[in-house]
């Protein structure tokens, strides 16, 4: 959530805020902003405050770091707009910067068991309440609940955009897109 939505005084540039944070999330790991309450993380939020000390910061191009850095601009005006973000980065750019993430997220999925798959399955056809092939928003929101998830609708949204992207990149990766 961008600190102009906390403060509830928001334009479309809380969309670049948004990819920044999936962006720092695909290349690392974890969200830029944490804590164990919404109110610790609305907190951070408005600190801004973003290290790239820790692993695998120090891997990562100073480029894709200075990207985030300006996405995740605490002010709106500052921040990058859609145009200079893709003067920035390509796409293609970015999955070569989070290769070591997907090459993690393919490791783990080689070395599923067929009842874990069939588990994934399971739980998939569960959540997808109309049979539709597509687990949508509403459905994933519901069928987390069933299986004891306590996320908020911020998380939900960011896990629903941080699969998306990643699914974009793992097909830039495998030359299905360009």
């Amino acid at each position: 959530m961008a600190p102009e939505v906390l403060k509830r005084n928001y334009g479309p540039e809380i969309d670049i805020w948004s990819a920044g944070v999936i962006l720092y999330i695909l290349l690392c790991g974890v969200p830029p902003f944490w804590a164990e309450t919404e109110q610790g993380v609305a907190q951070a939020i408005l600190r801004g405050v973003i290290d790239f000390k820790w692993e695998p910061w120090p891997s990562i191009s100073d480029s894709a770091k200075n990207l985030v850095r300006l996405m995740l601009e605490p002010d709106p005006k500052l921040r990058l707009t859609t145009k200079q973000v893709l003067g920035m980065f390509t796409l293609a750019s970015l999955a070569s910067e989070c290769k070591e993430s997907l090459k993690y997220l393919l490791v783990i999925a080689d070395h599923l068991s067929t009842e874990e798959v069939e588990d994934i399955k399971d739980m998939f056809k569960m959540m997808d309440a109309d049979n539709d092939g597509i687990v949508s928003h509403d459905e994933l929101k519901t069928g987390l609940a069933k299986f004891g998830s306590h996320l908020v609708e911020s998380e939900v949204q960011m896990l629903i955009e941080a699969v998306s992207i990643l699914v974009k990149l793992i097909w830039i990766e495998n030359g299905l897109i360009s």
